[in-house]
């Protein structure tokens, strides 16, 4: 595997995870409705469209990088 296809599997893998993340803050602060939940979900909400933003960006500039 190349360091390129690690790369973009590992960006991917941490948006997922980072999604997830949120969503399951989410529910928690729905259910119990503590701040520090609300607040760890809008946090890992925008480190995943963050990460979904660098995935484009750096798909968009390897395009020219040859394959190893």
């Amino acid at each position: 595997m190349s360091l390129k296809a690690f790369h973009k599997f590992f960006i991917t893998a941490a948006i997922f995870i980072s999604a997830w993340l949120a969503r399951a803050e989410r529910q928690v602060y729905l259910r119990e409705g503590q701040k520090s939940e609300f607040y760890t979900s809008l946090s890992m909400g925008a480190v995943a469209a963050t990460l979904v933003l660098y995935l484009t960006w750096f798909l968009i500039k390897s395009r020219t990088w040859p394959e190893e």
